[in-house]
């Protein structure tokens, strides 16, 4: 394993991880309906976030601004 794939992990994944969704399927779904954007641009389901990145996600209780600090 490399240095950047243990620095980097998939937006849906993230977004499930830290409980911005109930399910990793529903940020999957999320992801392709353009509810999430990272860094402004939309994020398809297995683009990859890192440190620092600002994460945009329209959840059900409405838009949630995060930042990536770790993972």
């Amino acid at each position: 394993m490399n240095a950047a794939s243990s620095e980097t992990i998939r937006a849906d994944v993230w977004v499930w991880a830290v409980r911005l969704f109930p399910t990793r399927s529903a940020a999957t779904k999320a992801c392709k309906a353009g509810h999430i954007k990272v860094n402004g641009d939309t994020a398809k389901p297995a683009q990859l976030v890192r440190c620092g990145d600002t994460v945009r996600a329209l959840t059900a209780g409405g838009e949630r601004i995060v930042v990536v600090t770790g993972r």
